[in-house]
């Protein structure tokens, strides 16, 4: 695919670690930077929700 805006965009899924604590080791301020980045971004963002 040549055009990233139909490509989804996420910061982590079930099958892996958490972007909280993984990728800014449990700062709230920078996820919620990533979260705001990610739902302003290029590209269609991904919030799932279900059951675990």
């Amino acid at each position: 695919m040549d055009n990233t805006a139909t490509l989804g965009q996420f910061l982590s899924s079930h099958d892996e670690d958490g972007f909280l604590h993984s990728a800014v080791g449990g700062d709230e301020g920078k996820f919620k930077v990533a979260v705001s980045l990610q739902a302003t971004a290029k590209g269609q963002p991904v919030i799932y929700y279900g059951k675990s």
